[in-house]
């Protein structure tokens, strides 16, 4: 397989392209962060602390694995945290799932822009 070049900036907003070779380590750290994400979000039986503790930990595995892919430094990292939403770290995560999986960058850039417009129709208050 080829290694696969990405534009940070629509991703973090920092001007500056990366290549990352889809190893299968690679893969089965991103199904294995797929599973994490997954069981938080199905309906658990987790006390409210526990559900807490969970949750901060599964985003800050998907942070350790964005900055680790993407190769962000702590500075570059922190202006994504101090300047994202959590939307926009899913975002991310999915976007950088899909380059991993084998899906050319064109397909990934339709498929957030359809679903960035889906977000903004949801958004709208339907009694304007």
């Amino acid at each position: 397989m080829k290694k696969i070049k990405i534009n940070l900036k629509p991703l973090v907003g920092i001007d500056r392209k990366i290549t990352v070779f889809p190893s299968i380590n690679l893969m089965l750290e991103a199904l294995d962060l797929s599973a994490t994400i997954e069981s938080q979000t199905s309906g658990n039986n987790l006390s409210s602390m526990e559900n807490i503790k969970s949750t901060k930990k599964a985003f800050t595995t998907m942070l350790d694995f964005i900055q680790k892919v993407l190769n962000l430094s702590d500075k570059e990292m922190d202006y994504f945290k101090n300047h994202s939403t959590p939307e926009k770290v899913g975002d991310v995560l999915g976007r950088i799932v899909m380059v991993i999986r084998g899906t050319d960058p064109e397909t990934v850039e339709k498929v957030a822009k359809k679903h960035e417009l889906q977000q903004k129709a949801m958004s709208k208050d339907p009694k304007k």
